[in-house]
């Protein structure tokens, strides 16, 4: 595996844990977005040219108690 497709499915992963993190079941939700930080976090120390990494996580939702 060649660079490139190690960041291409480092990319599929957060998109798939961006839908875990839209979903309504709480553990799901906050299991995607767990994810999705540890992805990001990855990416952004093995891709130089990538400028931030807020925008690589999803909308964290709360529910209101």
């Amino acid at each position: 595996m060649n660079d490139a497709e190690r960041l291409l499915l480092i990319n599929q992963m957060i998109n798939h844990a961006h839908r875990l993190a839209a979903n309504d079941h709480v553990m799901v939700r906050v299991s995607g977005e767990r994810i999705a930080v540890i992805l990001a976090d990855l990416l952004y120390e093995i891709d130089t040219g990538l400028d931030e990494v807020v925008s690589l996580l999803p909308v964290q939702r709360r529910d209101i108690i």
